[in-house]
Protein backbone atom coordinates (compact mmCIF):
# COMPACT_ATOMS: atom_id res chain seq x y z
CA UNK A 1 0.00 0.00 0.00
CA UNK A 2 1.32 3.43 -0.92
CA UNK A 3 1.23 5.82 2.00
CA UNK A 4 -0.88 8.96 1.58
CA UNK A 5 2.15 11.33 1.64
CA UNK A 6 3.62 9.57 -1.38
CA UNK A 7 0.26 9.78 -3.13
CA UNK A 8 0.03 13.46 -2.22
CA UNK A 9 3.45 14.23 -3.72
CA UNK A 10 2.80 12.03 -6.75
CA UNK A 11 -0.40 13.92 -7.55
CA UNK A 12 1.28 17.27 -6.91
CA UNK A 13 4.01 16.54 -9.47
CA UNK A 14 1.65 14.79 -11.91
CA UNK A 15 -0.59 17.87 -12.03
CA UNK A 16 2.28 20.00 -13.34
CA UNK A 17 3.00 20.23 -17.03
CA UNK A 18 6.76 19.73 -17.09
CA UNK A 19 7.96 19.37 -20.67
CA UNK A 20 11.26 17.90 -19.46
CA UNK A 21 9.71 15.07 -17.39
CA UNK A 22 8.84 11.86 -19.25
CA UNK A 23 7.90 9.39 -16.47
CA UNK A 24 6.69 9.57 -12.87
CA UNK A 25 6.57 6.60 -10.50
CA UNK A 26 6.19 5.75 -6.83
CA UNK A 27 7.32 2.73 -4.89
CA UNK A 28 10.52 0.74 -5.12
CA UNK A 29 10.90 0.25 -8.86
CA UNK A 30 12.54 2.85 -11.07
CA UNK A 31 10.26 3.85 -13.94
CA UNK A 32 12.97 3.46 -16.61
CA UNK A 33 15.90 1.05 -16.73
CA UNK A 34 17.15 2.15 -20.15
CA UNK A 35 18.32 5.71 -19.50
CA UNK A 36 16.24 6.98 -22.42
CA UNK A 37 13.77 8.98 -20.31
CA UNK A 38 13.88 11.65 -17.63
CA UNK A 39 11.94 10.26 -14.70
CA UNK A 40 11.10 10.86 -11.07
CA UNK A 41 10.78 8.12 -8.47
CA UNK A 42 9.01 8.95 -5.18
CA UNK A 43 9.56 6.68 -2.17
CA UNK A 44 8.77 6.64 1.51
CA UNK A 45 12.05 7.16 3.39
CA UNK A 46 10.92 7.23 7.01
CA UNK A 47 7.92 7.46 9.33
CA UNK A 48 8.70 8.72 12.83
CA UNK A 49 6.39 9.44 15.75
CA UNK A 50 6.64 13.07 16.83
CA UNK A 51 4.79 15.65 18.92
CA UNK A 52 5.13 13.61 22.11
CA UNK A 53 2.57 14.72 24.74
CA UNK A 54 1.94 12.72 27.91
CA UNK A 55 4.02 9.83 26.59
CA UNK A 56 1.94 9.64 23.39
CA UNK A 57 2.82 10.83 19.94
CA UNK A 58 0.34 13.17 18.31
CA UNK A 59 2.14 13.48 14.99
CA UNK A 60 3.76 11.29 12.39
CA UNK A 61 6.75 12.82 10.64
CA UNK A 62 6.93 11.51 7.09
CA UNK A 63 10.17 11.73 5.16
CA UNK A 64 10.00 11.10 1.45
CA UNK A 65 12.76 10.55 -1.05
CA UNK A 66 12.57 11.90 -4.58
CA UNK A 67 15.05 10.69 -7.15
CA UNK A 68 15.28 12.55 -10.44
CA UNK A 69 16.87 10.47 -13.21
CA UNK A 70 17.94 12.58 -16.18
CA UNK A 71 18.00 10.84 -19.54
CA UNK A 72 21.35 10.38 -21.20
CA UNK A 73 22.28 13.53 -23.09
CA UNK A 74 19.89 15.73 -21.07
CA UNK A 75 20.82 19.23 -22.25
CA UNK A 76 19.01 21.42 -19.72
CA UNK A 77 20.34 22.63 -16.38
CA UNK A 78 19.70 19.77 -13.92
CA UNK A 79 20.06 22.08 -10.91
CA UNK A 80 17.24 24.27 -12.20
CA UNK A 81 15.01 21.21 -12.58
CA UNK A 82 15.78 20.11 -9.03
CA UNK A 83 14.93 23.63 -7.86
CA UNK A 84 11.58 23.46 -9.66
CA UNK A 85 10.67 20.30 -7.70
CA UNK A 86 11.96 21.75 -4.43
CA UNK A 87 9.90 24.93 -4.89
CA UNK A 88 6.79 22.94 -5.76
CA UNK A 89 6.97 20.83 -2.61
CA UNK A 90 8.00 23.67 -0.32
CA UNK A 91 5.04 25.73 -1.56
CA UNK A 92 2.86 22.79 -0.51
CA UNK A 93 4.21 22.75 3.06
CA UNK A 94 6.98 20.18 2.66
CA UNK A 95 10.33 21.04 4.24
CA UNK A 96 13.56 20.31 2.41
CA UNK A 97 15.54 18.00 4.66
CA UNK A 98 18.51 16.91 2.56
CA UNK A 99 19.78 16.85 -0.99
CA UNK A 100 22.49 14.74 -2.55
CA UNK A 101 24.79 15.77 -5.40
CA UNK A 102 24.26 14.35 -8.86
CA UNK A 103 25.84 10.94 -9.45
CA UNK A 104 25.73 8.43 -12.31
CA UNK A 105 23.34 5.51 -11.93
CA UNK A 106 25.46 2.33 -11.92
CA UNK A 107 23.03 0.45 -14.18
CA UNK A 108 22.05 3.06 -16.77
CA UNK A 109 24.89 5.60 -16.41
CA UNK A 110 22.32 8.38 -16.42
CA UNK A 111 22.78 11.21 -13.92
CA UNK A 112 20.42 11.26 -10.96
CA UNK A 113 19.85 13.47 -7.93
CA UNK A 114 18.18 12.61 -4.66
CA UNK A 115 16.26 15.03 -2.45
CA UNK A 116 14.45 14.45 0.83
CA UNK A 117 11.47 16.28 2.28
CA UNK A 118 9.62 16.01 5.58
CA UNK A 119 6.11 16.88 6.66
CA UNK A 120 4.25 16.28 9.90
CA UNK A 121 0.76 14.87 9.93
CA UNK A 122 -1.54 14.75 12.94
CA UNK A 123 -2.35 11.12 13.65
CA UNK A 124 -6.08 11.80 13.56
CA UNK A 125 -5.72 13.83 10.37
CA UNK A 126 -3.58 11.09 8.81
CA UNK A 127 -6.53 8.76 8.98
CA UNK A 128 -8.58 11.40 7.17
CA UNK A 129 -5.64 12.10 4.82
CA UNK A 130 -5.67 15.75 5.81
CA UNK A 131 -2.26 17.26 6.48
CA UNK A 132 -1.40 19.42 9.46
CA UNK A 133 0.76 22.44 8.82
CA UNK A 134 4.33 21.17 8.72
CA UNK A 135 6.53 21.83 11.72
CA UNK A 136 10.05 20.80 12.60
CA UNK A 137 11.62 20.56 16.02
Amino acid sequence: MISPPITEVYKLIANQDYDWLDLLASGNKAPDATGKYTSILIQNADETPDGIRNNRSTLIRFRIEIQIFFKKGFSQNIYEKRQVIEDLLQNDGWILSDERPPVPDPKTQQTFMTIYFIKNYAKSAYKKRTALKSTVR
